[in-house]
């Protein structure tokens, strides 16, 4: 974006899709008015709770408020508890590296403040061990995340690859999100129909909360030396 650039308004009447990524400096204002054709706008890595005035699709007919972020713990991301909720997200992508308790449970923190969040994909960045020791049982956070009991009705994992802490996620999910239709899980690995419909029953051990939820196993063919410079840079990305 321009250097020095500090307010954004925008007004079109053609304009239906929009992508701002990464500005350079904190913006003071961004407003989205008069555009009745917007139907859709993603922020990447755009810290929005910096913003002071943030106005977007107010009287139009935008059906998708994206935001993707880099991954949990991630330096240049600062997502703690006592940020204001924004209600007006809908969709929501990020990374994790699922190997400790802590970071799912930052995780779970960070979707309590997107109470209308209808679509979430999470980047699998997890190359550790892909066994139990070390982990330990996950106790979810005791938090209030709306979106699970209202709703969230899609999921997608990117890159899983059956590890204990990305098991233990989907199965958080698929067992809390009462308006789920579909969890996909895109994997890294070379799996046989007896391994898919193992991990389908480790991930459904707890129940689905949504009679209609449907688990999708896909192959995700992106390299692990590719996912690895993606986590590598998801970690150093800098936020306004």
């Amino acid at each position: 974006m321009i250097d020095g650039l500090r307010r954004i308004v925008f007004r079109s009447l053609t304009l239906a899709i929009m992508n701002i990524s990464m500005p350079r400096l904190p913006l003071d204002e961004f407003s989205v008015r008069e555009t009745p054709n917007l139907e859709s706008v993603t922020f990447e890595y755009v810290d929005l709770w910096r913003i002071p005035a943030l106005t977007v699709g107010v009287g139009g007919k935008v059906r998708e408020l994206g935001l993707k972020l880099p991954v949990v713990d991630s330096p240049s991301r600062n997502i703690v508890p006592n940020k204001s909720p924004l209600p007006f997200i809908t969709s929501l992508d990020f990374g994790m590296e699922f190997t400790a308790r802590g970071q799912m449970n930052k995780a779970v923190q960070m979707l309590s403040l997107f109470p209308c969040l209808r679509r979430l994909e999470i980047g699998c960045f997890n190359f550790g061990a892909m066994n139990k020791h070390g982990f330990g049982e996950w106790d979810p956070v005791a938090e209030t995340v709306i979106c699970l009991k209202k709703h969230l009705q899609h999921v997608l994992f990117k890159g899983f690859c059956g590890t204990v802490g990305e098991v233990e996620f989907a199965r958080y999910l698929i067992a809390r999100a009462k308006l789920l239709t579909s969890m996909e899980i895109n994997h890294s690995v070379e799996w046989s129909l007896d391994e898919i419909s193992r991990q389908k029953d480790l991930i459904c051990d707890r129940g689905k909360a949504s009679l209609f939820a449907q688990l999708y196993f896909t192959r995700n063919m992106i390299s692990h030396d590719t996912r690895r410079k993606k986590a590598a840079f998801l970690n150093s990305v800098a936020m306004i």
